[in-house]
């Protein structure tokens, strides 16, 4: 579990007004950012097309994001076959912040920001189970030299995800099928046993 300060929590009063409903859920692919005050985030991906029989629209959850963490969005996130979205959990309360607000507030609060863009980079990475990329493991003079490099990240993400959901589906339908081939010789032993037992003896 993360902070976030109070003077933080002041400074995003505007991006908290937007958000008095507090939505259960969030479509991504926005440069903006959540920060969770309470409560959780959980991150899905999501099929954007139906695949071997499975309805469009099917969930496979990644990871939770908690209080006193953030999600950092942006517009290059899914691929043409799985997009991204995140679900609320029971009394969750964000700040929802544009790109614009947060390049704004970094000079001025970067320490805190960057451990935040830090732990969601973390989560990323812990799906794809590797280090760090050199290119966010400096310093950054401002967060316009982020966000490109982070939208990087979520592609490589995505179609990481991707490829692991269309694998699983594969597996599934083949588990499908031989569990589909066995019931059919079963039915075969079964049937041939009903008529091995009904044939007339020879006299």
């Amino acid at each position: 579990m993360g902070h976030i300060s109070e003077s933080l929590k002041l400074a995003l009063e505007d991006c908290l007004s937007a958000e008095k409903e507090n939505p259960r859920s969030f479509d991504l692919g926005k440069e903006e950012v959540f920060f969770v005050l309470s409560g959780v985030l959980d991150v899905f991906a999501v099929e954007k097309q139906a695949l071997d029989g499975h309805l469009a629209g099917r969930k496979h959850q990644l990871f939770r994001v908690e209080t006193g963490e953030a999600l950092w969005s942006t517009s290059d996130m899914g691929t043409p076959f799985i997009t991204f979205a995140a679900t609320a959990g029971p009394g969750t309360r964000t700040a929802r912040c544009k790109r614009e607000t947060l390049d704004h507030l970094f000079e001025s609060r970067k320490d805190e920001l960057t451990t935040l863009f830090d732990r969601w980079v973390h989560h990323l990475l812990s799906l794809l189970d590797s280090a760090l990329p050199p290119s966010l493991a400096m310093p950054a003079a401002s967060l316009s030299e982020l966000w490109p490099v982070l939208a990087a990240l979520h592609a490589s993400v995505a179609s990481h995800v991707e490829a692991g959901i269309r694998r699983r589906t594969e597996e599934e339908r083949q588990m499908l099928m031989l569990r589909g081939e066995g019931g059919v010789r079963a039915m075969h032993r079964a049937l041939s046993k009903l008529f091995v037992s009904h044939k007339p003896r020879s006299r």
